[in-house]
């Protein structure tokens, strides 16, 4: 089923005729479609594919880059941080959420000022923060 699936990407009607054919026995397309998401690891087109090995590729030279901070670093030629932001509110921002059929789902919210944080850390375990209650 794998082969025939993969030979016809594009078109889920030929295969599954094919399939049917193969096998002596009639299903829906829908019946394929189901067997084809649990399978198949995603349905990334060709040019998302393509940008993945690209993200990869910058990746690699991220990766890259660090390890010589982090050797400039321990040689002493420089002193390394990472950073991190978080805001912290009572105003939730929940873009999405699951909810079961009938069941109605909120998160209450109260008004009022946030939390900032900033903060910078090195491999030595030194923080340096700030935190702000503006925007």
């Amino acid at each position: 089923m794998r082969q025939v699936v993969a030979q016809h990407r594009q078109r889920l009607s030929v295969a599954k005729t094919e399939l049917e054919q193969a096998l002596g026995k009639s299903f829906s397309q829908e019946t394929l479609a189901r067997f084809v998401k649990k399978t198949v690891d995603s349905r990334l087109s060709v040019c998302e594919n393509a940008r993945a090995a690209a993200h990869a590729e910058v990746y690699a030279l991220k990766v890259e880059g660090l390890k010589l901070l982090e050797a400039m670093s321990e040689c002493g030629w420089i002193d390394l941080l990472y950073g991190d932001e978080s805001r912290v509110s009572l105003q939730p921002c929940v873009p999405y959420a699951w909810q079961f059929k009938g069941e109605e789902i909120f998160m209450p919210s109260t008004q009022g000022q946030g939390l900032n944080c900033f903060a910078l850390l090195s491999r030595a375990n030194e923080c340096r923060f700030e935190t702000t209650t503006r925007n």
